[in-house]
């Protein structure tokens, strides 16, 4: 009997052999999840599906040590059970107790962890679908024309860590178990928070450290081709750099409803293919999940790296640093500077217009009799670098081109007309003034006479039958009346 039962000890750990090798304690004590606080401030920060798997794998570990625990439990209740009876009987009934209540333990042991299993399969699945269908929501349709027209929406949503409770300083456990942002692959919303439109290049061409910023950027660039829905595709290229050669000339740039011109290009990368693109050339709609994988699949075909998500993490902050930040004032002159050198027959035809305006305010002042507005008003016009007597533009290069010449006669037959015009007009407001001032006289004469009209005695008017046709009172009195001189 000794050798039987050295022989099944050897053969079989002990149970107090076992005991020993499983935990004692709850390895989650915190909400049956976490370890500490610092543990569940680490899994917040994590991506969704990460740590809904990290957590599965932790109630499947909970739930291990809870079935370990009640197999520990039905041990010591068989060896009690047990202690009542012989040797000999105690050991078979050891043996069958143990063997049975073993089996049916590990028996519902396996179906809760294949349930266990089936759940955590579901729930991947269903965190899978729900990422892929706010990814799908985020997308803007190519045929829309708020795609091509709009700013960004979702691009600039990028992860935040949900706000963490305060730790005390000198801290560093959070820092040695931060997530690795490169444990991944980067996805197409990633992607797309380092993504340049058009509007934001024409925003920030003119500030400092614009090429470096847009280096190692993404674009959206029109493919030539169409989909089967007739919709024009889009190909997702990585800026390496800007040419400044102007290889494509002078060419417009659709900005907000108006025109912006520029001769600079985009040093753009598909896979291994490098190509110049004009910044007219860039869309504004976001990248969709085609336009995704199609770069990721050229990408591995050519052996090219596919960007990681801590370097689109840092070129979006780059990007809406550079892109939120004011212009300063030396921007603001080269802005200004680049865009009369782009086109100087406009600009000389905005001041050509602004002294026109400044002559006709001056004539008005001298017809005034204002000098001192007059004077005023000649000092601005040299300002703009006109002549205050004739009205004209000083300084015009000869070199014009046929258009600018005709541009500029037509601007001086406008000034001229718009000379006879005041002129006239002027001279018709004196005629209706003096008009005006006549009738005012005539009115005031016509009351007087009628006021002193109205003092005077008149004479009592003859009978209506003895006045004669054709005849006055006063003739009617004079042959009336009798006069008979002897009496004087």
């Amino acid at each position: 009997m000794d050798l039987d039962s050295d022989d099944d000890d050897g053969g079989r750990p002990s149970g107090s052999a076992a005991a020993a090798r499983r935990p004692t304690s709850n390895p989650y004590p915190l909400e049956g999840k976490y370890v500490d606080e610092d543990d569940r401030d680490y899994l917040d920060n994590l991506p969704e599906i990460e740590r809904e798997n990290i957590l599965a794998a932790r109630q499947e570990e909970i739930q291990k040590f809870k079935d370990s625990m009640a197999l520990d439990a039905m041990f010591r209740a068989a060896n009690d059970d047990a202690d009542d009876d012989d040797a000999p009987s105690r050991k078979r009934r050891k043996h069958t107790s143990v063997t049975t209540e073993a089996s049916r333990a590990m028996a519902e042991l396996k179906n809760r962890r294949k349930a266990k299993d089936e759940r955590v399969q579901r729930r991947n699945i269903k965190a899978a679908r729900r990422e892929r269908r706010a990814r799908s929501s985020s997308i803007v349709s190519e045929g829309e024309a708020s795609s091509e027209e709009g700013e960004i929406s979702n691009r600039d949503s990028w992860r935040q860590a949900s706000p963490s409770r305060p730790r005390p300083a000198g801290d560093d456990r959070r820092q040695d178990r931060s997530p690795d942002l490169d444990s991944r692959p980067a996805n197409a919303q990633e992607l797309n928070a380092a993504r340049l439109s058009r509007y934001e290049l024409v925003d920030m061409m003119y500030k400092d450290q614009f090429e470096s910023v847009i280096t190692g950027a993404y674009v959206r660039v029109m493919a030539g081709d169409t989909n089967e829905n007739g919709q024009p595709k889009y190909r997702i290229q990585r800026i390496n750099g800007l040419e400044s050669g102007h290889s494509h000339g002078r060419y417009s740039i659709e900005y907000k409803g108006s025109k912006v011109s520029d001769d600079r290009a985009l040093i753009c990368q598909y896979g291994k293919l490098v190509r110049l693109f004009r910044i007219a050339d860039v869309s504004n709609g976001d990248i969709d999940e085609d336009e995704f994988v199609r770069f990721s699949r050229t990408s591995q075909a050519d052996d090219v790296k596919l960007p990681r998500r801590s370097e689109l993490k840092r070129k979006h902050e780059q990007i809406t640093a550079l892109r939120d930040r004011p212009m300063t004032e030396e921007e603001v002159n080269r802005q200004v500077e680049a865009r009369k050198k782009a086109n100087p027959g406009a600009h000389r035809q905005k001041i050509q217009l602004q002294i026109t305006s400044l002559m006709g305010s001056k004539n008005l002042a001298l017809r005034r009799n204002d000098l001192k507005e007059a004077e005023f008003i000649s000092q601005q016009i040299e300002e703009l670098g006109g002549d205050p007597a004739t009205g004209q533009l000083l300084g015009v290069d000869d070199n014009m081109t046929e258009h600018e010449k005709r541009i500029q006669r037509i601007n001086q037959n406008n000034l001229r007309k718009t000379r006879e015009n005041m002129a006239k007009a002027h001279d018709a407001l004196l005629a209706k003034k003096k008009a005006e001032d006549a009738i005012v006289r005539a009115k005031a004469a016509a009351a007087a006479q009628t006021a002193e009209q109205s003092n005077t005695v008149a004479p009592a008017p003859p009978p209506i039958s003895g006045v004669r046709k054709g005849e006055t009172p006063q003739q009617y009195v004079a042959r009336t009346v009798d006069l008979d001189l002897g009496d004087f």
